[in-house]
């Protein structure tokens, strides 16, 4: 199939259409990495495919309370949008993959950098520890989520026989997800993605304020998890091609 066709194939359809199409792709790649070569097509059966393994690891390893909420957070979004994107996909989570590691990406050891990073993820220690656990990718990641302050327009205060707030304020918010998608064989460099959601969150006050803050995050998340599943997709078919 040509990759124009494929393509319209994945993306042309409805949400659940293409949760099909991309489960019934990665199943098909998957296959033909794991099957053998057959002299005949009538030798053997194929064998049955094994599941993609993505673990997902943050760096800096996060110190802050919400550094470490926003860290969660994502990562149950990213795990659950990129699996039910392509139900062939498990993801493992930071918890995990930093206990393959440990103690390589605890907050004492972990890189300073992100170059000493960079050669910790290829080097031949971690990839035989990330490989003996059955994973295929590693998704690492960074980011945040940054809000403006809240813009000046309610007035509170209080009078004969009444109290209360009027207004309007807002607050412009975006949250941003860099990722880069290593592969465990190390057979290709890996690629960067980022996802960048932006939003603005409101507070009307009638007596009480009421704030109504921007969802950035989650826009955020199925963007990039969107980007992770074409990029599995990408390198999956390179794979079958060689």
């Amino acid at each position: 199939m040509s990759r124009q066709a494929f393509r319209s194939l994945v993306f042309g359809r409805s949400r659940g259409e293409r949760k099909f199409a991309r489960s019934m792709s990665l199943f098909a790649m998957i296959a033909a990495i794991a099957t053998p070569a057959l002299g005949s097509q009538f030798d053997e059966q194929p064998q049955a495919p094994d599941q993609v393994r993505v673990g997902l690891i943050w760096w800096p390893v996060e110190l802050t309370e919400e550094g470490d909420r926003f860290s969660r957070s994502v990562g149950k979004c990213l795990s659950r949008e990129i699996e039910d994107l392509a139900p062939n996909v498990q993801v493992v989570s930071n918890f995990s993959v930093r206990s393959m590691l440990y103690p390589l990406m605890e907050s004492e050891t972990q890189p300073d950098t992100e170059e000493d990073f960079g050669n910790l993820l290829a080097s031949a220690q971690v990839r035989t520890r990330l490989a003996e656990n059955d994973l295929h990718f590693l998704l690492a990641l960074s980011g945040r989520t940054q809000a403006d302050d809240w813009s000046e327009g309610i007035l509170c205060g209080g009078g004969y026989q009444a109290v209360g707030c009027l207004g309007f304020s807002w607050s412009d918010k975006e949250t941003q997800i860099n990722a880069a998608l290593w592969t465990i064989d190390g057979e290709r460099e890996p690629e960067r993605l980022t996802a960048l959601q932006q939003g603005t969150s409101i507070m009307p006050a009638v007596l009480l304020p009421i704030p109504i803050p921007a969802d950035t995050q989650t826009g955020a998340c199925k963007a990039l998890s969107n980007h992770v599943v074409e990029q599995i997709e990408v390198t999956l078919r390179a794979k079958t091609a060689n």
